[in-house]
């Protein structure tokens, strides 16, 4: 007897066919849902997850069936399935889950096959004629971005500030040296700067260590957390928060080093604007960050799948700010060291704010991806905590 084929549907778009035991293997590893619709040849109409014994439990040794219980048993047709013609061929593909008539009872909450109220043709002719709304240029320009910033984007970004932190490192490493030397020798403080620069140069190999270790246990966390969203109109409207001051950042502080004459506004100006087109980037596109956007659901599981976003983008912004200020911060300081090292600089800046700030950026980043990861796990510890609440009214 040939082994049944499975469809299921995502974002309302149907999916397979698979097998029941990958159908089982997604279940295991949180690809399919409970809320998700599947299909298989001979049933009617789409059904949840939740509805396949077996799919989500130990119960039934792994087999895949379909519940059968009174008026919520799952149909299946007396002829062929549409599509299915004599001589083995493959049958048409299952139709959208979003054309079905799946209704849910609100005592059971199990499936039940109702008719679709019928609308009248006047109705129907008056709902044509009606203007479409308004469309915001908000939702145009957000349209815009999601085509260009794909998910490899996202990715390919994050792996090479990734890089560029763990080979910066080695440049910050030599330029902190190098300051404390310069510094120390020109205003004769060998005794206590050489001693800070060896305490950097320390913080900045544990900044290394621990950032290396922490990207591949981050990669796997990341692919295996998955939630879903039905709004993205907050985190469109924090994209154009965040493109808007990142240019503003950029325009403003390279008007201040061009009025000042000082070097120290541009490379805060590049960092702030990285970070914050990063921060736009991930949020023009949550399905980036391995976040399904598709029907709404319960508000416990809306707000936690916006929980969820923040922590992926919190850690995905920890590395790429990490190897911003690492080989900004680095270049930065590699320019101080080199004019306080000169003879005949003397001037008071170079022992001022473009002294202060290059460093600034070092010490900023040396805790970021400890910070990430932290950020990571508790803003995922809250989402399941509001995305499956406990009965604590019960209980009491």
């Amino acid at each position: 007897m040939p082994q049944l084929e499975w469809f299921y549907a995502k974002n309302d778009q149907p999916c397979g066919p698979v097998s029941a035991v990958e159908l089982k293997q997604f279940a295991e590893r949180g690809e399919l849902r409970e809320e998700d619709l599947v299909w298989r040849e001979g049933m009617v109409e789409w059904i949840p997850a939740s509805k396949i014994k077996g799919l989500f439990s130990s119960n039934g040794e792994g087999a895949v069936e379909s519940e059968q219980a009174g008026e919520q048993e799952v149909v299946v047709r007396q002829t062929p399935p549409r599509g299915e013609v004599p001589g083995g061929a493959i049958p048409n593909p299952p139709p959208a889950a979003a054309e079905l008539p799946i209704r849910f009872s609100p005592a059971s909450d199990r499936a039940v096959a109702k008719p679709e109220p019928k609308i009248e043709p006047q109705v129907r002719e008056r709902i044509l004629a009606e203007p479409r709304p308004f469309r915001h240029p908000l939702d145009i320009l957000a349209d815009a971005a999601r085509g260009l910033f794909s998910a490899r984007f996202v990715h390919s970004t994050v792996v090479l500030f990734r890089v560029g932190g763990q080979v910066g490192v080695f440049l910050a490493i030599v330029a902190v040296g190098f300051l404390g030397v310069a510094f120390g020798a020109k205003t004769g403080t060998l005794a206590v700067s050489l001693p800070l620069a060896a305490g950097g140069v320390v913080g900045l190999l544990l900044a290394q260590y621990v950032a290396l270790h922490l990207s591949s246990a981050m990669e796997k966390l990341d692919r295996s957390v998955r939630a879903g969203l039905s709004v993205t109109g907050p985190f469109d409207g924090l994209a154009a928060v965040m493109t808007v001051a990142g240019m503003a950042s950029l325009v403003g502080l390279s008007g201040l080093a061009m009025g000042t004459s000082t070097v120290w506004p541009v490379f805060l100006a590049m960092t702030l604007f990285i970070v914050c087109q990063f921060t736009a980037i991930v949020a023009w596109n949550p399905k980036a960050v391995w976040l399904d956007v598709g029907p709404a659901s319960t508000p416990g599981r809306e707000v936690g799948g916006q929980v969820c976003f923040l922590g992926k983008l919190l850690w995905r912004l920890s590395v790429v700010a990490y190897g911003t200020g690492i080989m900004l911060g680095s270049i930065a300081t590699l320019n101080v060291a080199v004019h306080i090292g000169l003879p005949e600089e003397t001037h008071y800046r170079w022992f001022g704010a473009e002294l202060y700030v290059p460093l600034g950026l070092l010490l900023a980043a040396v805790p970021l991806p400890a910070a990430g990861y932290v950020s990571f796990l508790a803003c995922q510890f809250l989402s399941e905590l509001v995305a499956k609440p406990t009965n604590w009214g019960r209980r009491r």
